[in-house]
């Protein structure tokens, strides 16, 4: 008599990373460009001109976090709508 057999389904996930740049807020500030700093405003505004200024900060406390803020630089036209 043969053995009896079993068969098994197993679902296997191949991941590819894409890119291989660490995002800008997570970078020493020093370790970042303007250009990069104003790609990545672009990118996130749909805004075609640079922003006016930005600052890059990291806040500890009882939360903790890595951010960017940036300044736009025009108003929008509909600011006051």
């Amino acid at each position: 008599k043969e053995p009896e057999t079993k068969s098994v389904t197993e679902e296997v996930t191949n991941w590819v990373q894409l890119n291989e740049n660490r995002a800008v807020w997570t970078r020493p500030a020093s370790e970042v460009t303007d250009e990069e700093y104003n790609g990545f405003y672009k990118a996130l505004s749909k805004d075609e001109k640079d922003a006016m200024t930005w600052t890059h900060f990291k806040v500890e406390g009882e939360i903790s976090f890595k951010s960017i803020l940036f300044v736009p630089g025009e108003a929008p036209n509909d600011m006051y709508d």
